[in-house]
């Protein structure tokens, strides 16, 4: 897994549900910890983010938030410093017939939301990005219309960047295979959900403030790229149980008075 988690050359990387020794090598991790009522698998952490350079002002989330499925920092990348957000919200079954079973389906997933749209990240106005694991598709599919409705309401001051479905379907072999004979990287574009589609979505979704924009097409080391998706699979088995996807970003350089716009540069943020 660690070679293709580094193939996107990405500067920010969140990892959920997963371990430290999987990130590229040379970076600096933080984790949320582990997820209080289920069995701790050693070494296992709900969710890690990886920096090429250090972080610094590391949180750890509300403390009414079901701990840990949160860890924010700020790091320095090509466009400046940004504070970076690392989430695993729960899945709508998260208690209910595991773990301290004393929940009803989505109620954990809820509080979560809650926690999270009452915390400075989800009405931040410059340079955060939040990322990783929001156990819903967006725009919705089978989710229940209020859940749904709460997820848009915590991140409502966030854009949302991964939003729409993917160009294969459920099923396809793009899904669970290698992509394209020997390549580690996915090129996707994400389109308007259609009625009646049968197309894949995301549940890994990145969310930033407006000052940053997605570079849809952009130029990196020589090669053009566009909205990545790690595989399911490969060759040799199974990496998750849904896609992963990267992306790069510019910022709006912060206005100077009498000093035109200077150009922006691009980073790369990454979750599976």
């Amino acid at each position: 897994m660690r070679p293709i988690l580094a193939a996107p050359d990405c500067d920010i990387l969140c990892v959920t549900e997963g371990y430290a020794e999987i990130l590229p090598e040379g970076g600096n991790i933080v984790t949320g910890g582990d997820d209080p009522g289920y069995p701790i698998v050693e070494g296992q952490k709900k969710v890690l983010l990886w920096s090429r350079e250090p972080w610094e002002s590391v949180e750890f989330g509300p403390k009414e938030m079901p701990e840990g499925r949160f860890v924010a920092g700020i790091t320095r990348t090509p466009i400046g410093c940004l504070t970076v957000v690392g989430v695993c919200i729960p899945w709508h079954f998260a208690h209910v017939d595991t773990g301290c079973k004393n929940r009803r389906p989505w109620e954990v997933h809820l509080d979560w939301l809650s926690s999270f749209g009452r915390t400075a990240f989800a009405t931040a106005s410059r340079r955060t990005i939040v990322l990783g694991d929001f156990n819903q598709r967006i725009p919705r599919s089978w989710t229940p219309k209020l859940v749904y409705a709460e997820l848009r309401r915590a991140f409502e001051g966030l854009a949302l960047s991964t939003c729409g479905e993917l160009p294969w379907q459920n099923g396809d072999a793009r899904g669970a295979s290698a992509p394209n004979a020997g390549q580690r990287l996915w090129k996707a574009s994400l389109s308007e959900v259609r009625r009646g589609s049968n197309k894949d979505q995301l549940i890994d979704h990145v969310a930033h403030t407006q000052d940053l924009s997605l570079v849809h097409t952009a130029t990196r080391h020589g090669a053009e790229r566009t909205v990545g998706i790690f595989p399911r699979r490969t060759l040799d088995g199974p990496l998750s149980d849904h896609f992963g996807v990267w992306a790069d970003f510019t910022a709006e350089p912060p206005p100077t008075p009498g000093v035109p716009p200077a150009g922006s540069s691009s980073v790369s943020v990454s979750d599976l």
